[in-house]
């Protein structure tokens, strides 16, 4: 009998665990007995299209910006510090960057029990941090308790009802999570970052937890599991990134992985400017912009690089979002706070943005339109019209761009040119101005542009703000301001978007005086984000969610905006860079692909 594709894969798989640690004993320093492989080159996998590497060399990246810190788990750490830990730290299980599926990373398996409320990791064995010290179930104790339990993403794990698994260590390189309830999104939620007990458990005594190991730190104090260790951070410059000699994944001729020796991470913000340095051969890769396509394109047989341009979705939003919280700290602002939290103002005001402009004028035709919280590459994405179906744009709900629409809507709400000045007056005759706030960025300056051209044509005064990064965060985070334009990444769980668009998550930045006084459609919301989490059946899951993205999308908080397809550039001197996908360089990916990548 002929057997399956998969089963024939299972089988080279076992082959190839057996054949590294032979291999290993004279090519190299014999790996641990659990050493992670990766089966480069070999048919049947998804790594079969890939080649083994040579070892050595500095890659040359840009990084998004200066980071925090080098805690994934602190608090204040943002995107920017985020991506530099994705290089030196990973969990239990990582998302495959070839597949996107949940494989063992520090667990080498796993199981769950018969009542599926208990998932028993057991940790590979003879694996080392950093340091040289012993990676173990008191690492992944300390971490779930005394970080996670501590920071935000404790919300990602809050069963329904308040509660959270409980983890326990049952010996040297075993731990389990038991659940008072089914929770389906348990298994991915435990790929949280693993940190090292002996090195972190003091600096978040002496600093707290948000503080411990800043940028201020010396980078020869940081402990990790990961690839890459920090080595050097001037800021506003570089960030230097070398290989961990005691990084327990190897290729099939048991070379010990990263091929790479080092990363140097520029920090160039001027876009144009990044597009001259790729251009130069001054570093590996690049992300183009919709413009740098057409010139990449023209230059790219005679540099001898490659531009990987498709119309595939990626992960990802971006939306605009009106503070409906404004002035409400400081007791002003009351009829724009009313305004604000008017779903049909927002509806008009989403009857107002001109998706095919941005498209075509921002992205020239390289982009999507966007409608729903959960990310189009998402089995859950209700475009779909079942889990994991193709996108059909099935169930969407969507909001033309409809000036002679919303220009009814605005009468109806009693906005009107009373002093005849061409811009609309509040009700009570205060002039109704709106300030859009909006990062550096020439893609959402773009946006925002077309944004601020169609309401000020339907007569509201609206000012186009760019700001700085950390101020438009802050200004999130206090409920200060009208209105904002920016980004949220995505995953492929709805139930990990529960911090934004719960009612009381700890990122509800819409409103977050909805946990204290939810409306209707706030409780309808989170009941189907309750209910999708709590049952086994994934398409039964996906009706849930289905309901939960239509009613973000009827409430209209976050009015999403379009995003760029998947667009991508190396040298031809980076072999595997073909792994590139939107799985694998999606942000907190990166990190993942750079290990199998070398330098021919």
């Amino acid at each position: 009998m002929r057997r399956s594709r998969f089963s024939r894969a299972i089988a080279i798989w076992g082959v190839c665990q057996a054949l590294v640690v032979v291999t290993a004993s004279t090519a190299i320093a014999f790996p641990p007995p659990d050493a992670r492989v990766i089966p480069l080159g070999i048919v049947g996998t998804v790594y079969e299209d890939l080649n083994l590497g040579v070892p050595g060399g500095t890659a040359h990246v840009f990084a998004p910006g200066d980071p925090k810190g080098w805690n994934p788990h602190a608090s204040g750490n943002d995107y920017h510090s985020r991506w530099c830990t994705s290089h030196m730290y990973g969990g239990l299980i990582e998302l495959d960057p070839a597949t996107g599926a949940p494989v063992p990373w520090l667990a080498k398996s796993w199981e769950i029990s018969a009542d599926s409320l208990t998932i028993t990791f057991h940790l590979r064995s003879g694996l080392q941090w950093s340091d040289g010290q012993p990676i173990t179930a008191d690492d992944v104790v300390f971490t779930y308790n005394d970080v996670i339990l501590n920071s935000r993403a404790r919300s990602e794990l809050e069963q329904p009802g308040g509660s959270y698994p409980v983890c326990r260590k049952l010996d040297t390189h075993t731990v389990s999570f038991t659940l008072p309830s089914f929770f389906r999104p348990l298994l991915a939620g435990l790929s949280f970052e693993i940190m090292p007990q002996h090195a972190l458990a003091g600096a978040i005594q002496a600093d707290g937890l948000g503080q411990a190991w800043d940028t201020s730190t010396d980078p020869s104090e940081i402990v990790v599991c990961g690839p890459w260790m920090v080595s050097e951070y001037v800021p506003g410059m570089y960030i230097l990134f070398e290989r961990n000699p005691h990084y327990w994944t190897y290729d099939l001729a048991g070379t010990q992985l990263p091929y790479i020796d080092r990363i140097r991470a520029r920090i160039v913000p001027h876009e144009d400017r990044r597009l001259l340095v790729f251009r130069n051969d001054e570093v590996h890769f690049y992300e183009p912009r919709p413009q740098d396509i057409p010139i990449l394109q023209a230059e790219a047989q005679a540099k001898d690089f490659t531009v990987m341009s498709t119309m595939l979705p990626t992960y990802g939003t971006t939306l605009l979002m009106l503070n409906q919280d404004i002035g409400l700290a400081k007791g002003t602002d009351t009829q724009k706070r009313n305004l604000y939290r008017n779903r049909d103002f927002r509806e008009a005001l989403a009857r107002l943005i001109d998706k095919p402009t941005m498209i075509a004028n921002v992205h020239g035709g390289w982009a999507l339109p966007l409608w729903s919280p959960v990310s189009t590459p998402s089995p859950f994405y209700a475009g779909r019209s079942h889990f994991a179906g193709a996108v059909t744009g099935a169930n969407a709900v969507t909001y033309g761009f409809t000036p002679a629409t919303a220009a009814t809507m605005l009468g109806t709400l009693g906005l009107i040119d009373t002093d005849g000045d061409g811009w609309l007056e509040l009700p009570g005759g205060l002039p109704l101005e709106i300030t859009i706030e909006v990062i550096s960025n020439s893609t959402r300056i773009g946006y925002g542009l077309i944004i601020q051209d169609a309401w000020q044509n339907a007569g509201i005064y609206t000012t186009l703000k760019v700001v700085e990064f950390d101020t438009l965060r802050d200004h999130l985070a206090a409920a200060t301001g009208d209105a904002f334009i920016f980004g949220l990444t995505g995953s492929d769980d709805p139930h990990f978007g529960r911090n934004v668009y719960s009612s009381c998550g700890e990122l509800h930045v819409q409103r977050f005086s909805a946990c204290a006084a939810p409306t209707a459609a706030d409780k309808a919301i989170d009941a189907h984000l309750a209910a999708g989490a709590v049952t086994l059946d994934l398409d039964t899951a996906f009706q849930h969610y289905v309901q939960y993205q239509q009613a973000v999308a009827k409430q209209l908080e976050m009015i999403y905006l379009v995003k760029p397809t998947f667009q991508f550039a190396h040298w031809n001197t980076v072999g595997n860079a073909e792994l590139a996908n939107p799985l694998s360089v999606r942000e907190d990916m990166l990190g993942r692909m750079m290990e199998l990548l070398y330098l021919k």
